[in-house]
């Protein structure tokens, strides 16, 4: 995971522009995540939160662990 997000990073670096729209489409697609995660795991689309509960940037970090 360390290798894609420094892959990301450096790609984002060059593009402000696709830094802008990658944040926007992570905000767009959660709600897609959140009805596939539910699909797997069983569990009723209301047990996720509403929005995405993380900065773009944040996830993007070396270090960020989902929980």
């Amino acid at each position: 995971m360390s290798a894609q997000r420094r892959k990301i990073a450096r790609r984002l670096e060059k593009s402000p522009l696709l830094k802008r729209e990658l944040s926007e489409m992570a905000v767009e697609s959660y709600g897609d995540t959140v009805l596939s995660a539910a699909r797997e795991t069983g569990l009723d689309e209301k047990s996720f939160t509403s929005e995405m509960p993380w900065a773009l940037a944040d996830a993007l970090r070396d270090d960020f662990i989902l929980d």
